[in-house]
């Protein structure tokens, strides 16, 4: 009996001592699993049992994995940043992760960011790629939408959507005599064939009123015979206006200018003395056309 109880505590105690063993055993392990991948290196072997570690590298004395460090991305010290742009690196490859608002990548350029202001930029108006080129009009962009600015002579938007330009073709939707173009609504003649007016205010008859009369000349109401001092008639081909055929007896057109007629007094001008140009000394007076000394005119 005293044997047995002998063999049973050599038994406990060898199990004792395996255990305590084992539990070191497993401790050293577990503190050599916290300690693979070091607070500092000097070397990238010194990262490579960092876990999770895709690409491990040392970079300024700390192990980084190269292909998810967006500070060491691919390569120690390559940041990823760009302008107007949220970034990420991926493979060791960086790359734009999202754009700040009202920005949009469309070079696909890593380099210069999400370099397009979509809510301004006519080539990538909202979005890369549409561009404001709306038919019959001057379409910029606003807040990343295609707006109508101006249309083009002729044209008009009368539907009020931007998205169809200036879809209406003003000189032939509502035809009236000799109107070129109309208003949308069509009440309003905007303009006449050119040697036409809309002398009378009528609607109904259009442009009814040649404007090449000497009563009407080059625009309603613009008559010849208002020309001072001059007799004028209507003509001048599409410039038209009233042309002087002559001027009254001493009277003279100097400048040359139709509308102020013979403008001229000859008579007594002393810089246009009885002819255009003709220029009195500085001691003489111009009487019936012709330079005199002061006080002795005849």
């Amino acid at each position: 009996m005293q044997r047995l109880h002998s063999a049973t505590s050599s038994c406990s105690f060898a199990v004792l001592v395996f255990f305590v063993l084992f539990s070191t055993a497993s401790a050293m392990g577990r503190m050599d699993c916290a300690k693979s991948c070091p607070g500092s290196c000097s070397k990238d072997a010194f990262c490579s049992k960092c876990k999770g570690f895709t690409s491990p590298s040392c970079c300024n004395g700390r192990c980084v994995d190269k292909s998810t460090d967006s500070n060491n991305c691919g390569a120690c010290g390559n940041s990823c940043s760009a302008p107007h742009a949220t970034t990420a690196c991926l493979a060791g490859v960086c790359v734009i992760a999202s754009c700040a608002v009202g920005f949009a990548d469309c070079d696909g350029m890593f380099t210069n960011g999400c370099e397009v202001p979509i809510g301004i930029d006519q080539l990538n108006c909202g979005q890369c790629g549409r561009a404001c080129n709306l038919p019959n009009a001057g379409s910029p962009c606003e807040n990343g939408t295609c707006v109508i600015a101006i249309c083009a002579p002729g044209f008009a938007d009368c539907d009020n959507i931007s998205a169809n330009g200036c879809e209406t073709n003003l000189a032939n939707h509502c035809p009236l005599p000799n109107v070129a173009f109309m208003s949308c609504d069509c009440q309003t003649i905007l303009a006449c064939f050119e040697g036409f007016g809309n002398c009378n205010g009528i609607l109904a008859d259009g442009c009814e009123t040649s404007v090449r009369t000497d009563a009407n000349c080059g625009e309603c109401g613009r008559s010849c015979a208002a020309i001072p001092h001059a007799t004028a008639t209507c003509g001048g081909g599409r410039a038209v206006r009233c042309l002087i055929v002559s001027c009254e007896p001493g009277f003279l057109d100097c400048n040359n200018f139709p509308a102020d007629g013979c403008e001229v007094d000859s008579t007594t001008d002393r810089i246009n003395c009885g002819a255009c140009g003709v220029v009195c000394s500085p001691e003489q007076v111009c009487t019936n056309g012709g330079c005199q000394i002061a006080g002795l005119e005849t």
